[in-house]
């Protein structure tokens, strides 16, 4: 559910774009601008969310950035100037990147214990929902405007924090120097 609600998240940033542009006032030029530095926060902060798990469990920072990571797509949504989208798809840029870190942690901590290959299912789910979502957000946003498509990856945040406060444990990634092998 993590997978696809991020997957749910992108697919309505996209689904979105014609009407972000429109109510920002923003041309093309300056939308790639503002893309980039999205791009450019998203990675630069995938390094924080491996020094974040280092300090707290997958579990807590799940908790925190999924509802942060739609918080800063509502606000992208409902922006209505670029300098607001600047700001806002830079917020969303760091929390895509922490989001992005510790889902791929827990994912790979969720193979290692059933002992089987499940990053594929993991990787397809995100794929479907960016594609679902997209679809989905487009039509939303032309129709209804764009809190409803933002009210669209709420549901899909919302399940999956309520599935990762159920279902994962308290773990945190090994501190430098511990080997993988000395986990298992």
């Amino acid at each position: 559910l993590v997978f696809a609600a991020f997957g749910a998240i992108v697919g309505v940033f996209s689904g979105a774009i014609p009407q972000i542009v429109r109510q920002t006032g923003t041309d093309s030029q300056t939308f790639g601008l503002a893309l980039t530095l999205l791009t450019i926060a998203n990675v630069s902060t995938m390094a924080v969310g491996g020094a974040l798990a280092r300090r707290f469990s997958h579990r807590v920072i799940l908790l925190a950035s999924l509802p942060l990571l739609w918080l800063t797509l509502l606000f992208i949504l409902t922006g209505t100037s670029e300098i607001m989208l600047f700001v806002f798809l830079c917020a969303h840029g760091l929390m895509i990147g922490v989001t992005d870190v510790i889902m791929n942690a827990e994912g790979s901590a969720v193979e290692h214990d059933l002992k089987r290959p499940v990053f594929t299912a993991f990787h397809g789910c995100v794929s479907a929902s960016v594609a679902v979502f997209a679809i989905t957000s487009s039509l939303l946003t032309t129709n209804f405007g764009t809190v409803s498509a933002a009210c669209a990856a709420l549901i899909m945040v919302a399940l999956a924090s309520y599935a990762v406060w159920r279902n994962i444990p308290a773990r945190t990634m090994p501190m430098t120097g511990e080997s993988t092998a000395a986990r298992a």
